[in-house]
């Protein structure tokens, strides 16, 4: 169970058992291959004993008889060069940058594994993580798989997540309006009255149409009236299912019309809202106004007129409970994903595979914070300042930088150089939120608030969203999140992971090899060399 759903991690589809089982076969085959290209690292592993100083003498003994990361003979030989007192290669970055770069020397299923036996251990609740991810993402599982198949307990998550997200009362202004569309749409995948379509530099504001009658196969009568009453009980109502086929009409269907507009004439519509205010409440869900110079709107009059009714103190409370109906059975769509979900069957469990698979920077904290030791970072650090020393110290590219006077630049260069780690990144973002082991529908959300805040806080700092092949690119484990500051993801992380005693010793020339060849291209591609330098590295 654990397997498929770490197979399905971050890929945005679902995926079959069977799929997932070859899926495994074939990255088993992918590590057999990448040891036997790991073995042409050998020539140069000989340079960590220069890379990494007295790294090696302080390793315990026992070392030699760790469980070997990959290929028994091959790790043999790797851990002999490492303890070796023979010279270092004299050309150790000529080798580095003209061939580590072409080629991806990695293994393949380390990552798979390591998270694998994390979210198996987290999953069954046989490992109790200090992580408090680790024990969202437990709740988040065992409550899907207890409750997602009870209709009345799903119709009842679905309203009061959707009552949560704008603090929604029975009056509701322009604003309050404008606030619960966008927070719904941009946190919780969400679409009512519109969706947002950024193309450039135009903002379209694309109409949908608010009738319950497209929402049946997912919410049944019985489910219907479950919404209905949960409602009528927090706005202190009496509203039946006729009261709101009724309201409902004045909704049509409409043509797809496409119109440009201005942000004035949105900003009325929405009350005689002032442009910063509407700006401001954009900004809030992370969507800038000023780099958009057109503003469009599909199915225009009707929108319009929607947003009116809507605001009109004249139709409220009725015209807000209706808003908060669409929006909770929207959940119901977004939960049960295509059809009745009444009994506890194997559809229940494929349907919490998707959930948290799409909850994928609750998985990255939580792996990450399982598999991050203290000595794990500093034998990391360890080999990022050797390989950055023995960067500033290498005698033929100080020759080439020389060539154009900018020595002094280049040695400033290399000092600024540092070296993020997931953890870091980790304790930078928002609290994981606590999740209870009842409710799952409003952990669900949770869920998905705190996916959006923590991706918007790596997209802050330039760090990537997850990417469907990161487990096998090596760009994608450790790479430049600015011009200076080499990020090693998570995903890269567990992939550090050996499965030894003495985590990194095994892959330490690949490590020292790749981050070699990304400072090189850093330097090469960096635009402040004088023409005399760029000439002279373009011809090295």
């Amino acid at each position: 169970m654990a397997e498929d759903l770490h197979s399905t991690l971050g890929s945005g589809r679902q995926v079959s058992r069977a799929s997932v089982l070859r899926s495994k076969e074939l990255q088993s085959a992918g590590a057999f291959i990448g040891c036997a290209c790991g073995v042409s690292l050998v020539a140069a592993t000989a340079a960590l004993v220069w890379l990494t100083g007295n790294w090696a003498a302080k390793r315990d003994n026992a070392s030699h008889t760790e469980t070997p990361f990959c290929c028994p003979k091959e790790a043999a030989r790797l851990f002999a060069v490492i303890d070796s007192s023979q010279e270092p290669c004299t050309d150790f970055f000529a080798y580095i940058c003209k061939n580590a770069i072409e080629h991806d020397f990695v293994q393949h299923d380390v990552v798979s594994d390591m998270v694998w036996d994390v979210t198996t251990s987290i999953i069954k609740g046989t490992q109790n993580y200090s992580s408090k991810a680790a024990e969202a993402l437990h709740a988040l599982y065992t409550t899907c798989i207890e409750e997602i198949w009870q209709y009345e307990r799903r119709s009842r998550g679905a309203v009061a997540s959707m009552l949560e997200i704008a603090n929604v009362t029975e009056r509701m202004s322009g604003a309050d309006l404008l606030r619960l569309v966008l927070a719904a749409y941009q946190r919780y995948h969400l679409t009512v009255i519109f969706e947002i379509m950024a193309t450039g530099i135009q903002l379209t504001f694309v109409r949908r149409t608010m009738q319950t009658v497209h929402y049946k196969a997912f919410c049944d009568a019985s489910c219907y009236a479950v919404s209905l009453s949960t409602l009528n009980e927090h706005f202190h109502t009496n509203y039946t299912a006729e009261d709101i086929a009724k309201w409902g009409e004045k909704f049509p269907l409409a043509k797809w019309r496409h119109s440009h507009t201005s942000m004035a004439e949105i900003c009325e519509a929405f009350g005689h809202m002032k442009t910063s205010q509407f700006k401001e409440i954009f900004l809030e869900n992370f969507i800038d106004l000023d780099h958009f110079k057109r503003f469009a709107v599909v199915s225009k009059a009707n929108l319009l007129n929607d947003i009116q009714l809507l605001i009109d103190a004249r139709n409220q409370p009725l015209s807000v409970f209706y808003v908060v109906l669409l929006l909770a059975l929207d959940a119901m769509r977004y939960i049960q994903q295509d059809g009745p979900l009444n009994s506890p069957t194997m559809r229940s469990e494929d349907v919490c595979y998707k959930h948290m698979y799409d909850s994928a920077q609750l998985w990255r904290v939580t792996y990450v914070a399982a598999l991050a030791t203290p000595t794990k970072d500093r034998q990391l650090r360890n080999i990022f300042e050797a390989t950055r020393q023995a960067l500033a110290d290498y005698a033929p590219l100080r020759r080439l930088v020389a060539a154009g006077n900018d020595t002094e630049l280049f040695m400033a260069m290399v000092s600024n150089f540092s070296l993020l780690l997931p953890g870091e990144l980790i304790f930078r973002e928002p609290a994981v939120p606590h999740m209870s082991r009842r409710g799952f529908v409003r952990n669900l959300f949770m869920a998905l608030n705190f996916e959006f805040d923590s991706s918007n806080e790596k997209a802050r700092q330039g760090v990537p969203w997850f990417r469907d092949d990161a487990q096998t690119r090596v760009m994608d484990r450790m790479f430049f999140v600015n011009e200076t500051t080499l990020y090693v993801s998570s995903l890269g992380y567990g992939w550090l992971s050996s499965g030894t005693t003495d985590p990194l010793l095994a892959d330490a020339a690949v490590i020292a090899s790749r981050m070699a060849a990304l400072l090189w291209i850093s330097l090469v591609d960096w635009y402040g060399w004088s023409p005399e330098t760029i000439l002279a590295l373009e011809s090295y």
